[in-house]
């Protein structure tokens, strides 16, 4: 009945626990090697074959099986209904299921991000964790030594990737006024403004501020310009003799311009050899339509 059933979950929990994690070696493609575990899938009745796995050598009826012991068997099958629901863990278990790992059928990868997180996918093999690094964690964890101060190193290891500023981004500093301490690529951020985007840690996380920067197209000759042509926000046709002059809002539509002459600017501008002794040549080039 319940009560019998309830026995076998306990009796399940205590031999699981019994088995700890110890290390382990196997050849089996896909196996969890270094360490012992008790996945959602191991089968006592099938312990002959699944006690070859890492995965399931720390289901305690495996010590049983191996052991070859009659009373080990006879124990280990009664353990069945509890023992396929795998081993303790920290998931997310809804009220009145056991906090156990499992692989259920309606894991995905897909949507791994929210599945991992619960008791009934954390057995899931895409739900492991791998580093390069020697007796790291299967799954992501946060220890108490992690610290955001080692980044790098840190948040390569399974047993921090857990931590939320390793899921957050490397921390960073700027002085833009309401910027993020930590670089990520929000949606906003563009390669057309990379000068000014780059600047900020909303952007510093997104692939092209991590590429070489291209060289430079524009020079206005002003301090604190930006390098190449753009559209800032603060740019407006009003004040186009001035605006159009920085490279900061020559991408800007109505700072474009045209002219029969080779060679000439494709922005109006007023360059140094513009004079106004030669008003009806020079004003024709684009140069010195920006001369007032």
């Amino acid at each position: 009945g319940g009560g019998n059933m309830l026995g076998r979950i306990l009796l399940a929990c205590v031999w699981a626990t019994a088995a700890g994690e110890q290390a382990c070696s196997s050849s089996i493609e896909g196996d969890a090697v270094g360490s012992t575990h008790c996945y959602g899938w191991c089968d006592p009745v099938q312990a002959a074959d699944h006690c070859k796995w890492c995965k399931c050598q720390g289901c305690g009826w495996c010590d049983a099986a191996h052991a070859g012991s009659t009373h080990g068997a006879a124990v280990a099958s009664s353990l069945q209904p509890a023992a396929a629901k795998g081993d303790g863990g920290s998931c997310e278990a809804s009220v009145g299921e056991p906090a156990v790992h499992d692989c259920q059928g309606f894991c995905t990868t897909d949507a791994s991000e929210q599945h991992c997180s619960l008791c009934k996918c954390k057995a899931c093999s895409f739900c492991q964790c791998h580093s390069e690094h020697e007796d790291d964690s299967v799954e992501e964890t946060c220890e108490p030594w992690c610290a955001a101060d080692y980044f790098a190193d840190h948040c390569s290891r399974c047993k921090c990737k857990g931590c939320d500023f390793c899921k957050r981004g490397p921390p960073c500093e700027s002085e833009v006024e309401g910027d993020t301490g930590y670089e990520t690529c929000e949606a906003f951020c563009d390669p057309k403004w990379r000068d000014s985007h780059c600047g900020m840690c909303k952007c510093k996380g997104c692939g092209f501020c991590n590429e070489p920067a291209p060289a430079p197209t524009c020079n206005s000759g002003v301090q604190g310009d930006v390098q190449h042509e753009e559209c800032q926000a603060f740019c407006s046709v009003e004040h186009k003799a001035d605006h159009c002059g920085l490279c900061k809002c020559r991408g800007c539509d109505f700072c474009s311009c045209a002219s029969d002459h080779e060679g000439d600017s494709v922005v109006e501008e007023c360059q140094p050899w513009c004079n106004g002794d030669y008003l009806e040549d020079h004003c024709g080039w684009c140069a010195c339509k920006g001369c007032r």
